[in-house]
């Protein structure tokens, strides 16, 4: 039993020293409690990972106030910008941030605190799907937790450099190996075609502006249209319902929330107590009823993505239906689905009992399809 403990203290006792030097060392502060290594020596474990060590010292010091962006941004002169805004600003920025980690890094940090201002650095390299990454999702699970913080190959490095500044004033030299000639031609001649050479735009990212046939450009953003398919297409990873509207359309309802018409919060006006949501129906409402001799019309677009005989292939469906025999296209495109239903259910074709979302009826698509393509509800395919 004796030697039992022995062993398991000779086993124990180097991870426990480790953790101590880690812990007083702490050189990206994540325990921000010792004191004994300088700043100015921490600036080498800055050096090696500004992304760790700049989200580290957000979670210690939450501003309201951020700047994201690559060294460009880090370029900044945040001295001049919190004398004129008499804000304090923190730097989330790091050295080639991608733009996905831009978005990573805002949402994190509003989780920690909640951000008021937040200046982005954007530049055309960030626009370079090929190079992402996602070292923000590595930094979070750092922070949020302590042993992968300890026990990490970064950390070594950054506690050894911190020491050696600490000890012998040696920092970590960023200047590369070459002369400054010599680095501007491998620039030109090498980077910039590894670089730009495989260039390829992120669609996905980009708050959508997309066009359509007959239509021109509308606007579109993220809503709640899944419903049911969360649960009853789980096998499905990836799906994202969105809103159409024309160019413009956010703003307004930015301006709207903001100010306070969407507030189910009541207020008192001359007496009487309301909520400023209902008041914004009372005033909308009526100013979007169809007047005589309007015209509507219903647009939709569907992409689907996956494997078909073994290959990766992409259906898209386009809907584009107006205005029709003095029926307005929201009622067609609606009621003759409904109809369409109905016909399945009375000829005995669907006889699935109990409450039944639009996807269980899958099976039917090609009836219901053929349907309201004969009352001139026509989808147009395309597949690639």
């Amino acid at each position: 039993m004796k030697t039992f403990i022995k062993k398991s203290l000779l086993f124990i006792i180097p991870f426990l020293a480790w953790g101590i030097i880690v812990f007083v060392v702490d050189p990206f502060n994540y325990f921000n409690k010792s004191s004994l290594i300088s700043n100015k020596a921490k600036i080498n474990a800055e050096n090696l990972n500004t992304l760790l060590f700049r989200t580290i010292d957000f979670v210690n010091y939450p501003s309201k106030n951020i700047l994201i962006g690559d060294s460009r941004t880090d370029a900044l002169p945040v001295d001049l910008i919190e004398k004129y805004t008499n804000e304090n600003f923190q730097k989330l920025n790091t050295n080639a941030t991608k733009l996905n980690e831009i978005f990573d890094l805002f949402y994190f940090s509003n989780e920690i605190k909640k951000i008021e201002t937040v200046v982005i650095g954007i530049n055309f390299s960030m626009f370079n799907k090929f190079s992402y990454e996602n070292r923000v999702n590595n930094v979070i699970k750092i922070i949020e937790n302590p042993f992968l913080y300890v026990f990490n190959k970064d950390i070594f490095e950054a506690c050894f450099y911190v020491l050696r500044s600490f000890l012998f004033n040696i920092n970590i030299d960023s200047k590369p190996p070459i002369s400054k000639e010599d680095f501007w031609q491998w620039t030109i001649n090498v980077k910039s075609n590894h670089w730009y050479g495989r260039y390829k735009f992120p669609k996905e990212l980009l708050q959508e502006l997309i066009e359509f046939d007959e239509i021109g450009t509308l606007e579109s953003w993220n809503s709640d249209g899944l419903r049911s398919l969360i649960k009853t297409m789980a096998h499905v990873p990836n799906m994202i319902e969105k809103t159409l509207r024309y160019p413009g359309c956010v703003e307004y309802l930015k301006v709207l929330r903001a100010s306070g018409f969407f507030s189910y919060d009541e207020v008192e006006i001359n007496g009487t107590m309301i909520r400023p949501v209902d008041m914004t129906a009372k005033l909308l409402f009526p100013k979007w009823e169809m007047k005589k001799g309007d015209k509507d019309f219903t647009i939709m677009r569907i992409i689907m993505k996956g494997t078909e005989n073994g290959e990766a292939v992409a259906y898209q469906y386009n809907l584009l239906d107006r205005f029709k025999d003095n029926t307005i296209s929201m009622a067609r495109t609606t009621g003759f689905t409904c109809t369409a239903v109905a016909n399945l259910v009375v000829n005995g074709e669907y006889d699935r009992v109990g409450i039944s979302p639009p996807e269980y009826l899958g099976g039917h698509f090609a009836f219901v399809r053929n349907y309201l393509e004969e009352r001139g509800v026509q989808y147009k395919v395309i597949k690639s």
